[in-house]
């Protein structure tokens, strides 16, 4: 099977939960699916953190997340991080962040 960079998924995980991301167009990250046992303990950050260093080579301009319209923790959860509500899809919102400065506010210092 040919490698298809827009179709596989990537998966981090700690012991708290885990972020699913794949490449979207244009070499974008689209963040689809994050679970964490514990909300708003940091681990949600911690998660976004090492996804941030992984993607660190590749340098891609924005990152979008998808969450639903009644999941006001996640939406709550992506504007710390300095996202934008772009669109509205059906049920869900979607938001993006540039990934400079998102990888500027987690790490806190210059990229």
């Amino acid at each position: 099977m040919r490698y298809d960079k827009f179709k596989e998924i990537h998966v981090i995980q700690i012991l708290q939960g885990f972020l699913a991301w794949r490449y979207g167009t244009a070499d974008n990250i689209e963040i689809f699916d994050m679970l964490v046992k514990e909300k708003r303990k940091g681990y949600g950050t911690q998660l976004v953190r090492i996804l941030l260093e992984e993607l660190k080579e590749t340098q891609p301009q924005l990152l979008f997340g998808f969450t639903k319209k009644n999941n006001v923790v996640a939406q709550c959860f992506y504007s710390s991080l300095g996202f934008k509500l772009t669109s509205e899809m059906g049920d869900n919102l979607l938001f993006w962040q540039n990934y400079k400065n998102l990888y500027e506010k987690i790490k806190q210092t210059k990229y």
